[in-house]
């Protein structure tokens, strides 16, 4: 402690200092603003609300100094202001010699005109030096930017402030309040506001009733208050606005097209002996223009609008052949309005007849274009759920927008409501203008995975009309060098396994093909729900991995479909028996493969060994309960499922295939020459994020998943589709993927490897997500988890799952910087390890003594020594808990 005590005595020096620094300029007879205290004993207003209508915040604080005003006031504004002079005057004489110099070359240039009989000449611009948005020199930058002025108390925004609090009380039902300020001003030229609101009684709506005489109004407002009433809940305005708003919403739902939130009114009867309040909802009807009297407004009821006609406008020259101008001429078509005239015209219809029913009524349109249309209508139909004879309702609306957007067809969308007098039908005009069909694109990339960085670049073409059906091909080049940690411990004598770095070991090359195609391949749009939206994606890829241990060569070919069920729910589904094809091809270094032998570690050998995966299906199932728009701290809630399963189609024709009766695939079969893998794996992802305030939110994820390898694969999956932990995307505490299995005990073994994979999966983690400025973000979080292995592995005595799996658990806490630069952002997380499952009993937490640990390595030393081996110093993790810093792109989830 005696060490330490000349750190903390000058601390709190250095501190006393800074405080008398922090009025240095704060105006005589004026005051600091040092704090803001609020008290009241109602949690029924958040703290945030309250917070946010406070007009003056004292200067920022970190670890209880406000380190911002302090920096501002370190820097002598005098000296910024000298210096900013006279880089003014610097700035104003490089602007006049500027100027005269381009006034000298611009005379000299008319003489030569002149000169040659020529009545014009070539001038000469000169840029002159920016003297309106400044270039700040370092000190002025530290002190305006990153420095913050003191906050000086304002009366005037004192009482504003007590104004605003009173009526937040009202708006949230709190009639009979009040709000008291009281000042505490020092001797240092400070003062401190209190703010203390008595909240009273708060009002609560006890009825709710409707005030309409129109029937389709009253049925509506019955099946909306099933789910949204307001009765029994605090009388809050806010309430009001979002009630107003969800149910004019709902009604726009209904097919009443043109209902807004201002028909929406509200009656209130308040009862102050009981604080109950009685809510009338009165909807007035429409007023249009009478067609008699323009000046004078005739009430009509709301009712549910129909759709006559579809009409989509291809707004397009491209594919005519000829001049289109002399057409229109010819055919007395003038060019004008906002849009290109069209003057080609076709009835596209999809409806279709079952046992002399027809089905798929409604799925009729016109289109208007010029010379050829360039995609098929089919396509467009079946991306509109606008149609003919159905109900318009505003959520089809949207939803077709942005289903035609996605296509990427089209640069501009723009929709058209006709109303037809007389009626409660409307016609829908779609002007669409299309895009460029082909595209080259160069992308640089720098990724992070699990705190490996990659520097990669692509050179992609697209085509997105392949062949006049929205089908979207894309050609790609990547290239790049991705860290990849040792595989063995001792390639890195210098470092114990928890401190082994990453290298731009690993450079990869290849190209890429995808293709995606609107609807399910091989069923007919016109046969598909639409609301189902479904894609079809062909892709095949090839790479070439090299490391200076091995190469590996890549390729695979991949068949998915992908459709949704409503706007929560996707589904991405492999053709089954033909999901994933891929080759894995790995030539390695005779020192490696030495290094294999000599570990005899089959769950290794397998996982750096060629590979045959044939996938007979995938099925991925996502949940997304979006958040709220009404309501900002309604939680937000994800799930992903991925269920894979190999291997299985293959094995049905297995004496047809040739088995291996030695080496290290006794028992297994080939095809092509290749071992080919066996398994069934599922894997799950769940999120759950809860604003707390604007600024601050709770973050919880879970992870957990098991693959089982059976038949024709012996030992283990194939390393991508294994399970890992550790990194900046998990268990944070640990370097990525050596984390476990289980309760494996790597410092005992000098053969260990540094990357460590298993069958199973369990992990969770919290964070705690604040800001500390628009810029920089903090982040508190604790992360568990382990992966294991279904079977018993000798060379990780302990990996095995079991009943005490809870035990093994690894605990890891710590604070994380994110730097948010808008389109990115990095992050730095440093995470501590809280609890090591591979430690003895009774020391696997931090704060436990190490005495067991410590005799095992000596017992371990002297063991090798007495077998006459030797141990490497270096090969020996002395310290079990030593913090990890990680790196990230992108939250961690």
């Amino acid at each position: 402690m005696n060490q330490y005590k000349h750190i903390i005595f000058l601390l709190v020096i250095a501190s006393v200092l800074f405080s008398c620094k922090t009025t240095k300029y704060v105006p005589n007879e004026r005051y600091l603003l040092k704090k803001n205290n609020i008290s009241y004993s109602n949690n029924a207003i958040d703290f945030e609300d309250i917070y946010s209508i406070i007009r003056q915040h004292p200067n920022r604080k970190f670890l209880g100094v406000k380190w911002h005003l302090l920096l501002y006031n370190t820097i002598d504004s005098s000296k910024i202001a000298q210096k900013r002079q006279l880089k003014n005057l610097k700035l104003k004489e490089i602007n006049y010699k500027r100027k005269r110099k381009e006034n000298k070359i611009n005379i000299r240039r008319i003489k030569k005109a002149e000169k040659k009989g020529e009545s014009f000449y070539r001038k000469k611009n000169i840029q002159l030096k920016d003297t309106i948005e400044l270039n700040l020199f370092f000190k002025e930058w530290l002190k305006y930017k990153v420095g913050e002025s003191p906050v000086v108390f304002d009366s005037l925004q004192f009482k504003k402030t007590l104004e605003q609090l009173n009526s937040l009380l009202k708006n949230k039902g709190f009639y009979y309040g009040d709000v008291n300020g009281e000042l505490e001003y020092s001797m240092n030229k400070k003062v401190k506001v209190n703010y203390e609101l008595e909240l009273g009684e708060q009002y609560f709506i006890d009825s709710v009733y409707l005030q309409s005489e129109n029937p389709l109004i009253q049925n509506l407002f019955l099946d909306f208050e099933k789910n949204k009433t307001l009765k029994n809940q605090s009388f809050e305005v806010e309430k009001l606005e979002r009630y107003r708003s969800s149910f004019s919403k709902y009604i726009r739902n209904q097919a009443v097209y043109n209902f807004n939130s201002s028909f929406i009114n509200f009656i209130v009867d308040t009862n102050k002996t009981e604080m109950k309040v009685g809510l009338g909802i009165f909807i007035s009807e429409n007023r249009i223009p009478s067609s008699s009297n323009p000046d004078s407004l005739l009430e009509v009821q709301h009712e549910k609008t129909f759709i006559r006609n579809v009409h989509f406008h291809i707004i397009d020259t491209l594919s005519f052949k000829g001049d289109f101008l002399a057409v229109l001429d010819s055919l007395g078509i003038q060019k004008t309005g906002k849009y290109l005239p069209t003057i080609d015209t076709l009835y596209f219809n999809e409806t279709r007849k079952r046992n002399s029913k027809e089905i798929n009524q409604g799925r009729a349109v016109y289109f208007y274009y010029n010379g050829e249309i360039f995609v098929s209508p089919s396509i467009i139909e079946s991306n509109s759920l606008i149609e003919k004879g159905k109900l318009l309702r505003e959520e089809n609306i949207e939803d077709t927008y942005a289903r035609l957007q996605s296509l990427s067809l089209f640069q501009t969308i723009k929709m058209d409501i006709v109303e037809i007098e007389g009626s409660n039908e409307v016609n829908i005009h779609y002007y669409l203008i299309p895009s460029k069909e082909e595209s080259f694109s160069f992308q640089p990339r720098v990724s992070s995975s699990n705190g490996y960085l990659g520097i990669s670049a692509g050179l992609n073409y697209t085509n997105k009309n392949l062949f006049k059906g929205a089908e979207k091909l894309t050609f790609g080049l990547n290239g790049g060098f991705q860290s990849q940690p040792v595989i063995f411990d001792d390639e890195n004598e210098s470092s114990d396994i928890a401190s082994v770095t990453n290298k731009l070991y690993q450079f990869e090359i290849g190209p890429s093909l995808k293709l995606e195609l609107p609807g399910l391949l091989l069923i007919k749009n016109s046969k598909l729900n639409k609301s189902r939206n479904g894609k079809t994606f062909l892709s095949s890829a090839y790479s070439f991995q090299n490391r200076d241990v091995f190469s590996k060569e890549i390729f695979q070919l991949n068949y998915t479909w992908q459709y949704n069920v409503g706007k929560k729910q996707k589904f991405q589904m492999g053709l089954p028996g033909f999901s994933q094809i891929k080759f894995v091809s790995i030539n390695k270094s005779t020192s490696f493969e030495n290094k294999l032998i000599e570990l005899n570690d089959l769950f290794l050998r397998n996982t750096y060994s060629n590979q045959f995966i044939w996938q007979d299906w995938k099925l991925v199932f996502e949940y997304k309960n979006q958040l709220d728009n009404e309501n900002k701290k309604s939680a937000n809630f994800y799930m992903r499922t991925s269920l894979d399963l190999a291997g299985n189609l293959l094995h049905l024709f297995k004496k047809y295939q040739v088995q291996d009766t030695i080496g290290q695939f006794a028992g297994q079969n080939r095809l092509f020459g290749l071992v080919y893998s066996q398994f069934t794996r599922i894997d799950n992802e769940m999120i759950y994020a809860k604003p707390l305030t604007k600024t601050k939110s709770l973050n919880i994820r879970l992870l957990t998943g098991a693959g089982v390898p059976y038949g024709n694969s012996k030992t283990s999956m194939p390393y991508d589709f294994s399970f890992y932990a550790g990194g900046s995307n998990d268990v944070r505490g640990w370097r990525a993927r050596s984390l476990g299995p289980g309760s494996y005990k790597y410092y005992l073994d000098t053969g260990r490897t540094a990357v460590q994979v298993a069958d199973i999966r369990i992990s969770a983690s919290a964070e705690y997500r604040f800001e500390f400025s628009e810029f920089l973000k903090g982040a508190l979080f604790v992360d568990a988890g382990n992966i294991w292995t279904l079977r018993e592995d000798a060379n990780r005595v302990g990996s095995k799952f079991s009943n005490s799996w809870f035990n093994e658990l690894a605990v890891a806490s710590g604070i994380g910087f994110r730097m948010d630069f808008e389109y990115f952002l990095i992050r730095f997380d440093f995470g501590f390890k809280m609890h090591n499952p591979a430690l003895p009993k009774g020391e696997k937490w931090f704060f436990q003594s190490r005495d067991k640990f410590n005799q095992e390595i000596k017992d371990f030393i002297t063991e090798s020594e007495a077998n006459g081996g030797t141990v490497t110093q270096s090969k020996i993790d002395y310290s079990p808990f030593k913090p990890q810093i990680s790196f990230g792109i992108g939250y961690p989830f």
